[in-house]
């Protein structure tokens, strides 16, 4: 798996990117998550995508979508 993909650098720090799944569309997550990984270094940052990137792995695995989410809202 290639964690460097979802690394992007604005100015000095770097930025987790990562596209919602199509199948999570109907849930209402739709588009992106952008999360600032507060530093400027590659090595430190490709860390930190990592982590992140597993745990949303570990989230969506977990996670059932239902047709019925009027409850959230």
């Amino acid at each position: 798996m290639a964690f460097g993909r979802y690394l992007r650098r604005r100015g000095h720090t770097w930025f987790f990117r990562f596209r919602w799944p199509a199948a999570l569309a109907a849930c209402r997550f739709v588009g992106e998550l952008n999360v600032s990984l507060r530093t400027g270094d590659y090595r430190l940052a490709l860390h930190r995508a990592r982590v992140l990137r597993l745990g949303l792995e570990t989230l969506m695995t977990r996670f059932t979508p239902s047709t019925d989410l009027t409850w959230l809202f």
